[in-house]
C-alpha cells in the first residue's frame, strides 16, 4: 500500500541517481542524501556564519528600516544558546531566539532566522481579497542572488530540477511534480543542517534575510493602496477597493518589484476570509 501511494517519489528518486550518475545504493538513502550527492556536496569547515550583507539589489525600502537593520546587528545573530537557569542559574537552559515583534502596515507579528509572520487580529473580510505569493521564494534566491551553498559542487543541478518541475506544473501534471518539489524546498534546509555535505550557515542566513528583506520592501510599496491582513515569508494577503484604477497601481507595483528583485509572484483571488 505504502509503495503504490509513493510510486512517484520512488521513481523521482531513481531518475535522480540515473541522470546524475549516482550508486545504486542511494535507492535506500534518503531524499537528504540524494540531493546532496546529486548537487556534489562537499563538507567544508566554514568559519563566516554571521559574516552578513544587505542583498545587493534596488531596494526601496524607506518607512520600515529599522525592522529590516534588526539582522544586522551582532546581539540578535543567534539561533540558540545555552543561558543559566532563572530559578536556579547554577544549572542551563537552551534559549530560542524569538526575533523582532513589529507592527508593520497595520500587522502585528515578528520576524527571525525562520522567516517572517505577522498578521490583523481577529480579521474578516469579504469582496476583493487577494494572495500575492513569490514563487519558490528560497530556492528562486538561491539560484537568482548565488545563494546556493558554497559546499555544493554542481549547483546547476538545482536550476535543473527547477525547470523540469516548472514544465511539470506548465502541464498540470502534480503526480510527478510533488516529489521534485520535494528535493527543491530540502536544499534550503540542507544549507543550516550541521550533519549534511551541503551545510553553510551563511548562505542559509542570507537567503532567509534576503528574502525577508524583498518581501518587507513589497508590502511598503503595497500599504497606500491596500489594506494588508496577513503577512508570511513567501507572501501576503490583502484587501482593496475593487477598482480597476487601484488595481492596475498594484499590478505596476508588483512588476517593479519583481524586475528589481528578479522573483516571480503569483496571485489568487478570494472572496471572503476570516
Amino acid at each position: 500500500i505504502v509503495m503504490s501511494l509513493m510510486t512517484n517519489h520512488f521513481f523521482a528518486e531513481w531518475d535522480r541517481i540515473i541522470r546524475y550518475d549516482l550508486s545504486f545504493l542511494y535507492i535506500s538513502g534518503s531524499i537528504e542524501q540524494i540531493v546532496a550527492e546529486a548537487l556534489g556536496g562537499e563538507r567544508t569547515e566554514r568559519y563566516d556564519e554571521w559574516d552578513l550583507k544587505f542583498p545587493d539589489y534596488e531596494c526601496k525600502i524607506e518607512k520600515y528600516k529599522d525592522v529590516v537593520q534588526w539582522y544586522f546587528q551582532p546581539e540578535n545573530q543567534w539561533i540558540r544558546r545555552m543561558r543559566p537557569k532563572k530559578t536556579n542559574p547554577k544549572e542551563m537552559t537552551e534559549e530560542k531566539n524569538e526575533g523582532l515583534q513589529f507592527e508593520i502596515a497595520g500587522c502585528k507579528g515578528s520576524l527571525g532566522w525562520g522567516g517572517l509572520h505577522g498578521s490583523r487580529d481577529g480579521y474578516i473580510a469579504s469582496g476583493n481579497i487577494v494572495d500575492l505569493d513569490i514563487l519558490s521564494a528560497y530556492p528562486t534566491q538561491m539560484m537568482k542572488w548565488g545563494l546556493i551553498s558554497r559546499s555544493s559542487k554542481k549547483p546547476k543541478v538545482l536550476d535543473e530540477i527547477f525547470v523540469e518541475q516548472a514544465r511539470l506544473k506548465a502541464i498540470g501534471d502534480k503526480f510527478n511534480r510533488a516529489p521534485l518539489k520535494v528535493a527543491i524546498n530540502t536544499i534550503y534546509g540542507l544549507s543550516s543542517a550541521d550533519s549534511s555535505t551541503l551545510c553553510d550557515k551563511r548562505q542559509a542566513h542570507m537567503v532567509c534575510l534576503s528574502g525577508q528583506i524583498m518581501l518587507i520592501d513589497l508590502i511598503e510599496q503595497l500599504e497606500p493602496y491596500t489594506i494588508l491582513f496577513n503577512l508570511n515569508t513567501d507572501g501576503v494577503f490583502f484587501t482593496y477597493d475593487g477598482t480597476t484604477e487601484t488595481w492596475d497601481k498594484i499590478m505596476k507595483v508588483a512588476a517593479d518589484w519583481e524586475r528589481r528583485t528578479r522573483m516571480t509572484l503569483e496571485s489568487d483571488k478570494f472572496v471572503r476570509m476570516v
